[in-house]
């Protein structure tokens, strides 16, 4: 968790400047999609689907397994 809340902030950070932050995991596929999805829903509150389509339009070749997309209440 501890993790997510620094991409969280950093992420923040760099787009105040203008800047960009790089995501990565082993394939870039999953983990770091997951990352920039919950980021996109927190702080930019797009909803779930729609942030997948904004990540699917700058990276098309991501891959989210069925555990997850699910949505936790």
């Amino acid at each position: 968790m501890c993790r997510i809340l620094s991409f969280s902030f950093l992420a923040t950070e760099n787009a105040s400047c203008g800047r960009t932050t790089y995501v990565h995991c082993k394939a870039g596929r999953g983990r770091s999609t997951t990352i920039v999805l919950c980021y996109l829903v927190q702080h930019k509150h797009l909803r779930p689907a729609a942030a997948l389509d904004y990540v699917r339009s700058r990276r098309p070749r991501v891959l989210l397994a069925p555990s997850q997309w699910k949505v936790s209440d």
